[in-house]
Formats: C-alpha cells, structure tokens, sequence
C-alpha cells in the first residue's frame, strides 16, 4: 500500500516498512523527531535490513508524516520502498514516540551506507580547542564516518561492529541515547575518553629536537597510548617523520596507505623502489581544495566530486607551477587528487607547532605490487614496514578493504577508473524482470564482483587483479564476507568465458551447487552499460579494450558487436596480428609495433623499425622472421594497437603497468588537443584520408594499414609525436565510428554503447562520441561504473540471469 492511500478517518494505526540504505545514516532520529512534530504515538526500529515503524494518531498527520519520510530523509539515506500497511485502531493511551531495540530477520537484504567523508559540523567540532573532541582522529555523527568497513553482521547496531570493544563514556552515551542529538544511535561514536586511539612508531628515533617517538622493534598494541595520555604525540611524530623526508603506512578507513611528501622527488622514489612500481601513477591527498585550485585546473564538476562526501580521487589536469614531484606519475600532465576524507587524514595538514606539515602528501595504496591491501595491524608490520621508515596504527580494527574510488570528468559527465570507497556497497536497479539469483564473479584484472536478486545489483569493493594465490585468497575472503553479510545464496554462477579465469575457478569452487554461465568478455562489457542505462532493446556496442577470450579462442578487443542480454553477434573487428611472444608482448609493446609494421607493410616494414624502433632493432630483427609463425596468438586488441603506436612513436616501448604506454600515448594526444583549443579534427576529413589510405567497405575485417601507414610517414619525416599521436586517436575513432554507423544501418538499431578499458581515454571517449552524435546515432557509456573490468560484472549478471531463465 502507497502512504497516498491512507484511509481518511479521523484516527488512524499503520505499519510502515522503509527499504533501502536506511541503517546507519541517522534516519530513526530523523523518523522519531518527525513523529514528534505530527504528534503522533508509536515507535521506530530496525528490522533486518529495513527500518519498521508503528505510529498511531490522526489520519492526515499520518499522511504528511509518511510523505516527509519518502521526500526528506537524511543526505545519506536511499529509500528503494516505503510500503504502508494499516492496523487496528485501538483505545490504548498515547505514550509518545519511542525509539525501541533493533531486531534482527534471517534472510533480511540489508541496505548498507558506504564509508563517507567527514562532515562539515564534525569537522567545526575536530579543529575548536574547546570541544571535548577536539583533535580526535575518530570523530563522526550519524551523517558520517565509516560505515561498511567496521559492519559484522546486520541490524546496523554498536554490538555488530568493530566498535563493540568500546565502552562509551557517559557523555557518548548521553548523545548516542538522545532521539534529538546528531550522534543518536552513532555507532562509530566515541571520544578521547573511551574510543580509539592513535599512535605512531618508527624505524630510527626521531632527531633530538622532535619528541620522542616509540619504535618498530618494540610495536605491541600495548603501545598505544591511553586516552588521557598524550594526545597530539602520534601525530607530531608522524608529521616531523613526513616532514624529514620519511615514509610512513597510514591506517585509515579502508585499509592502509604508503605516505610521503608529496614534492619531494626523493621521498616518492623511495616509495617506488620499496613498493616495487616503477611507473604507475600515485595519487595524492592535498591539504584544501583552495590548495587544489592552485595547482591544477578544476571545473565545477571536478570541484564537487573532490568536496562529495564519496570523496573520490579525481584525476586533474597540473597547472604549470604545480609543485608535486614529477615522478609522481611519470610523463603525466595528470594527477590523482583527493582532499582529505577522514580526520585522522585531515588532521597530517594541522599546525600543531612543530614542524611544517607537507602541503600535499602521497597516498598510494597500502600493498606491495601485485599484493593484496593490507588492511590489519599484522599486516602492516609483516609486509608495509619494508617499505615504510615508520607504521600510524590505530586500534579501532577494520573488517574489511576498501580501497579508494578513482574518477575522471569527461564531457561534463563522471567517468569511473575505480568504484570503491564511498560508492560500495549501494545497490543498483537492472532492466530486467526475474527471481533469478546470480553471482557475477567478475574478470581476472581490476576485479570488482557483484550479487543480482530482485532486479537489482550489489556491486563489491575493488579488489583488484587476480594474478597469484595470495590475490586469489583475499578474492575468496571478499567473496564469503560479501555474500554472508547480505544472506546470499546464488542459483546461477556467471563467469567470463576464459578457460583460465581464476575469478570463475574460485566462484565455482565457492559455490558448486549453482549452475555455471560463461558469459562472453565483450558481450559481458556491452551488456554491463545497457543495464546501467536501462536499455531492453537490441543495441550496438563498440568494444575496446587490452584481452577478451573470443568465442574463436582468439584474444579480442577491438570489436563491433550486436545483440541484447540473451544473445550477441560480432558485426565487425579489428584486423587480427600475432602476438609475439604471447603475454610477453603485453609487458613488450616494442613487440607489437613490429607486429603491425610487418601485417601493414610487409617487407617495407623492416626498413620503418629501423628508424623508429632504433633502440631495439637488434631485438626486432631477431623477432621478425618468427612473425609469421603461426603458433603465436592472432589479436584483435585495439589495446594492443594503441601499445604499438606508442612504441612507434618513441613514447614508450616497455609497459611497467597495465595501459602504461596507452596512458603516454593518450596524454601526448591531449596535448596536441590543448595546443588546437580544442578544435577537432573532422570525422569526414579523417574517413576521406583513411579511404584514400586504402582502408575498405569490407564490414567484417577493420583494415589496419590506413591507421599504421600515415603514424609511420609522419614520424619518419619529423612530425611531432603529439601530431601523430592525435592523428592516430581521430583517424581510429572516426574509422570505428563509421562501422558502428554501418552496424546500426544494416541491423535497423540506433543505439550505441561504449565501453571497455581503451575508453578510459579521455580524448578518445570524447571523439568517439563526438562523431556518433554528428552521425545522429543515441551514443551511451558507463557513468555509474568503469568501463574498464572493475564494471565487467554488472554485464556477467544479467546475461547469467537469461541464461538461468532459459
């Protein structure tokens, strides 16, 4: 029953169920002072999952009060059903409206908050010298502060998570038991006096003038400092560490970070060579978004995600003077930002009267390359102190990782690299009408995994790439952890079609009673965007990305597929190449530009690596013979493509990370699009050069040697590689634009999806679309979710749910 069909009697008595993320967001001291206000009588509680309501009184005031409910709860709150149900109206005397013990329902689907930044009045409360929580690195209220990562078990209450170890004080009990109060039923509530605490230890003692600091070798939780003692020492300690130029690993919200100055080129190198990533980006933690307007170019878009309460990084443009160091992200004019979050993090930029806190400090992920997160104490002083000069610990345990979300703003819309911390584990409405229950254990790489009931998806945290048994283990960890806590037991196991996937191993072994769907790599990236934009109908999708096990046992990823989420044909490809090497050609694009060089020019193509491959040509000319060999793997990776071109055009030859040389590539491409103020190059111009290339109507095979052909000319004869680097992403986004267009007029659809990882290309995304508009083709592409494999299962759950209905 809707709470629009109230019966309008003078008194009334209704049952009200309230669905969605409504535990933990201050949402039954919302309902109990809105009953106050309509003097209405009953209670309020949690219910399992939902929160369950009793209120008597007038008819009309029951009206306006279920309808506050749906239209004005609290910002953290998402309302999916408020179901009214009417009970008998008895003679019993009003005794007001109470807020009474949760109670717990097997089975219930509980909608969880995610962890969100602190919030503006906390904040006021953490940096006032007279608040008694003043400079406590623990501080939130019912509108913030951790939520999923210290969650055991459902209803949301202190007893069911990682808090539950904490007596309140008397004036934390005060608050959390006053319907009135902003930490009402606050379960992360507490204060110097009776919540965690901080402490910092180190390496080496600190020089004689800093205070004195307890050290690795002796570092038991016994160390922390109670409540009452010392206050400010762990993080005057942790500040003269990072200000002398130090490492440290920062237990926060999710899991752990590796910090440092941010503008010092020594201190990042130091954090490269102990974590092992030569090459991939850090992201940084600045001190304000004042601060973050200085150094980089922001738009409105970009300025509200940093300050959301998701608080993402966001990936910014550097202003010229922009101090961090440039080995921050090596041949980047980008950078990973994000304003601080919690307030232990904010609390690193406070003036405490020592020494200068860094304006800006490093904050990469807490693991070893190619390692899970580490997220526990144990953790951190087994594997993080051989890459740190010191441990922030704190004692308030974390249950689970939770890495941070990574954003982008392209075309004035949210593209996402990584959907974690901030975002997980809010739920998501699917097209699709069945009971079906499904796990969609997502890809090997950037792995996100997801549960389907209902028509709807939960999507889990980033978990990361399943390369070892030590990734595989904490897949499996994530897995159980996610599916108890949600009761979830699935009819249907989806799985990407690799024979290899260790994702799929692992989701068969964890749940072998369910039937097993394979579901297409390519196929599951269209479907993945169709569902987030509620597409039912047959579409179009171009496909891009680095790998996908092909239905031919090919290795996929430049393709014009066709279908819906039954079924998908491919219309068109990209032209196959060997992959010398096999995976080494992934690690080696040096290795894949003499590939296209030899499929594009034969013979000629020698000549072209000798002069643009010049610093491997030994290498080369020893590989060339063998490109013909047909025990090499056949591609048709646009990943791969873009690897070559990169390698041709001297920008990179070696990828130290996955997408390293695409990522150069496509930033000296922006350049060359900032240099024309954003003047694009024509879609007819492009596919005029591309046919007098000598580039075919054939629909099936996308000809190669009109993109190689005019990249190798061009650099040969001195054009810059910023030129040819955007030359090449028009001509191959205007030549796949024109068989998506070939696609649509043959199979009668106008609708196109985007997705897979090569759309993580800013200006590549930007021109695709672009010219699909001009041809009046519907383009869409993911804004929920990445395009990348973090949004693969998304896709994987709804082609397992057709193929379970079947």
């Amino acid at each position: 029953m809707r709470p629009d069909a109230l019966l309008s009697t003078a008194e009334a008595k209704v049952a009200i169920r309230v669905a969605g993320t409504v535990q933990g967001v201050g949402f039954r001291p919302f309902v109990y002072s809105q009953a106050q206000k309509a003097g209405l009588s009953g209670f309020v509680r949690n219910h399992g999952g939902d929160v369950y309501i009793e209120v008597a009184g007038l008819s009309r005031s029951i009206q306006e009060f279920a309808d506050k409910i749906l239209l004005e709860a609290p910002p953290l709150a998402e309302i999916r059903l408020v179901e009214v149900t009417p009970l008998p109206v008895t003679s019993e005397p009003r005794n007001g409206f109470r807020v009474v013990e949760s109670q717990g329902t097997p089975g219930g689907e509980p909608g969880i908050s995610p962890d969100v930044a602190i919030c503006q009045k906390c904040r006021q409360e953490l940096t006032d010298p007279k608040d008694r929580r003043y400079r406590y690195p623990f501080i939130n209220c019912t509108d913030c502060g951790p939520r999923f990562t210290l969650l055991k078990d459902i209803p949301y209450d202190r007893a069911l998570t990682s808090m539950s170890a904490f007596t309140m004080c008397p004036d934390c009990q005060r608050e959390y038991g006053d319907p009135l109060d902003r930490r009402f039923h606050a379960e992360p509530d507490a204060c110097w006096e009776c919540g965690p605490t901080p402490v910092t230890v180190l390496e080496d003692p600190l020089p004689g003038d800093a205070p004195p600091s307890a050290l690795l070798s002796a570092c038991p939780q016994a160390l922390l400092p109670g409540p009452q003692e010392r206050r400010d020492e762990w993080l005057t300690q942790a500040q003269w560490a990072l200000s002398l130029g130090k490492t440290l690993a920062i237990k926060g919200v999710g899991g752990f970070h590796l910090a440092c100055d941010a503008a010092s080129s020594q201190a990042v190198q130091f954090v490269r060579e102990r974590k092992k990533r030569p090459g991939r980006p850090f992201a940084i933690m600045v001190r304000d978004l004042g601060l973050a307007h200085d150094w980089f170019y922001i738009d409105s878009q970009e300025a509200e995600l940093l300050s959301s309460r998701q608080a993402p990084i966001v990936i910014l443009r550097k202003r010229p003077r922009c101090p961090v160091a440039e080995n921050v992200a090596p041949g980047l004019d980008h950078l990973g930002v994000m304003l601080p979050y919690s307030p232990l993090h904010l609390l690193l930029f406070q003036d405490t009267g020592g020494p200068k806190p860094p304006l800006a400090l490093v904050m990469t992920s807490g693991n070893l390359a190619g390692m899970p997160l580490c997220y526990a104490d144990d953790e951190a002083r087994e594997s993080l102190v051989k890459a740190t000069h010191g441990l922030v610990l704190h004692n308030r345990p974390i249950l689970r990782p939770c890495d941070d979300s990574v954003v982008r703003v392209v075309d004035g819309a949210p593209l996402f690299y990584r959907r974690s911390r901030g975002y997980v584990p809010s739920d998501m409405t699917v097209p699709l009408d069945t009971r079906v229950s499904v796990f969609a254990a997502g890809a090997m790489g950037k792995n996100v995994f997801g549960i389907f009931s209902d028509n709807r998806i939960r999507m889990s945290q980033h978990v990361g790439d399943l390369w070892n048994e030590a990734m595989v283990e904490r897949y499996s960890f994530a897995v159980r952890d996610f599916t108890e806590l949600y009761r979830f037991r699935p009819e249907v196991v989806a799985v990407d079609a690799h024979p290899d996937c260790l994702a799929a191993q692992a989701a068969r072994e964890l749940f072998p009673d369910a039937e097993v769907a394979a579901v297409q790599h390519h196929h599951a990236h269209m479907t993945s965007v169709m569902a987030e934009h509620g597409i039912r109908q047959e579409c179009v999708g171009l496909i891009l990305d680095g790998t996908g096990y092909g239905n031919d046992g090919m290795v996929w990823g430049g393709e014009v597929l066709h279908g819906d989420y039954s079924e998908f044909q491919r219309f068109a490809h990209l032209a196959y190449v060997s992959m010398p090497g096999g995976e080494k050609a992934v690690l080696e694009p040096w290795r894949m530009a003499a590939s296209y060089l030899k499929a594009t020019m034969g013979s000629q193509g020698i000549e072209a690596a000798k002069v643009l491959l010049s610093s491997v040509f030994e290498k080369v000319s020893l590989l060339w013979p063998a490109l013909d060999w047909e025990g090499y793997p056949l591609t048709s990776s646009a990943g791969r493509l873009f690897d070559a071109v990169a390698a041709l055009c001297g920008i990179s030859l070696v990828n130290t990370y996955d997408g390293e040389s695409a990522s150069l590539l496509g930033e000296m491409a922006l350049k060359e699009h900032w240099r024309r103020c954003g003047q694009d190059a024509s879609f007819a111009a492009e596919i005029d050069a591309w046919e007098k290339e000598g580039g075919s109507d054939d629909c099936t095979q996308i000809c190669l040697a009109p993109l190689i052909g005019p990249a190798v000319r061009s650099m040969v004869s001195g054009i810059s590689a910023a030129e040819v680097a955007y030359g090449f992403h028009a001509r191959l986004a205007a030549v796949l634009t024109w068989h998506v267009r070939q696609a649509c007029r043959r199979l009668g659809v106008n609708t196109v999806v985007l997705s897979g990882g090569v759309f993580q290309n800013p200006l590549f995304l930007h021109l695709t679309a672009k010219y699909a508009r001009e041809l009046g083709l519907t383009t869409l592409w993911p804004k929920a979710v990445p395009p990348n494999d973090g949004g693969l299962c998304l896709g994987q759950s709804l082609v397992g749910a057709y193929i379970g209905m079947r």
